[in-house]
């Protein structure tokens, strides 16, 4: 039986990936890139801007992915539910 709440491993990682799926932890590591991009004078050093920019973007396009994949799971999830539902009515 698949699970109601897959969403949970998404959310918070898994024991064994170091945090790599750990979009929790993605969201907080923006906030303080974001703290420093508000900081006065962030422009004034372009390249450590730019390392900072790209960092952030990263762990954006991390977190979009996984919100992503969790929507589609759990979309995946009522799908299975509905279909099953429908094999017992038969």
């Amino acid at each position: 039986m698949i699970s109601p709440r897959p969403t949970r491993i998404l959310r918070t990682g898994l024991d064994c990936s170091g945090g790599f799926f750990d979009v929790d932890q993605k969201m907080k590591d923006i906030e303080p890139l974001d703290a420093e991009m508000a900081r006065t004078g962030f422009w004034d050093d372009n390249e450590s801007a730019q390392k900072i920019l790209q960092k952030r973007s990263g762990l954006q396009r991390s977190i979009e992915i996984w919100k992503n994949l969790e929507k589609e799971g759990e979309d995946l999830v009522h799908c299975w539910s509905f279909l099953l539902r429908r094999k017992t009515l038969r």
